[in-house]
């Protein structure tokens, strides 16, 4: 391993903050985090989880989680936090937002972990020894996150029909090439083509359920002209308005 993966890999810091202290990061975690809570109190709030934690309490967050976080102290918030990125084993990868059971040996383990210093390879041999015998009492989701963030976008699409890609990849989190990127992987289409498809298909209803005009439907469904909004009609579904109608009647 080089200096580099070290430097952007691992991120073991203890910290110190005021006696009341927010921090907003619904842009998601940028790593995953081992932690212990050493002074203080702190409450994590996800879409789907909340936290209370106290002093004496090791808790996990998983990189990429949108979340915010209160804490507050009579005195001093003093947290260990223990960043990476990789994980030692692949068919368990998202482990939920927790805290962690484990006895004190455990605890102080995670304590003695070094911070605020240069990570080397037995500094990672001994983090990554802790992080083995954490891992079977951790809590994991058994869903696929890929295809839930799929899911989530094509929620929002159906809801925004006249969205941009770039609101899309907003509401999920990601950038326009990640957003791009898992498409690509887990839908074999883009996200526009995946747009135009929900377009097709809410226009399909509106064709065989109502008796409006083509021009009318393509207005209210954000098409430029009604002419790309056939074009696109017969890409995605091989017919034409007129077909569309005619089909429905025969059905």
């Amino acid at each position: 391993m080089n200096d580099a993966f070290f430097y952007y890999a691992f991120n073991f810091n203890t910290i110190c903050l005021k006696k009341y202290h927010y921090t907003d990061n619904r842009a998601g975690a940028p790593s995953n985090y081992l932690a212990y809570m050493q002074e203080g109190h702190c409450r994590i709030v996800s879409e789907q989880i909340t936290l209370e934690l106290q002093a004496g309490d090791v808790f996990f967050i998983p990189k990429g989680l949108a979340y915010q976080s209160y804490w507050s102290s009579e005195q001093e918030i003093r947290f260990i936090s223990l960043g990476f990125h990789l994980f030692p084993e692949e068919k368990r990868e998202h482990y939920l937002l927790q805290k962690i059971d484990c006895d004190a040996e455990t605890a102080r383990r995670v304590q003695g972990i070094p911070t605020n210093t240069a990570v080397d390879s037995r500094l990672l041999g001994d983090f990554y020894a802790l992080l083995a015998d954490l891992l079977p009492n951790m809590r994991y989701d058994l869903s696929n996150p890929k295809k839930d963030l799929i899911e989530k976008a094509k929620k929002y699409i159906h809801a925004n029909p006249a969205c941009k890609v770039a609101d899309i990849a907003q509401h999920c989190l990601l950038s326009e090439s990640a957003l791009f990127s898992l498409f690509k992987t887990e839908a074999n289409t883009t996200p526009n083509g995946m747009r135009q498809q929900i377009l097709c298909e809410k226009a399909t209803v509106l064709l065989t359920t109502t008796d409006r005009s083509v021009q009318e439907i393509s207005n209210e469904l954000g098409f430029s002209s009604t002419s790309y909004f056939r074009k696109v009609l017969a890409k995605t579904t091989g017919q034409s308005p007129r077909q569309i109608r005619k089909n429905s009647l025969l059905t």
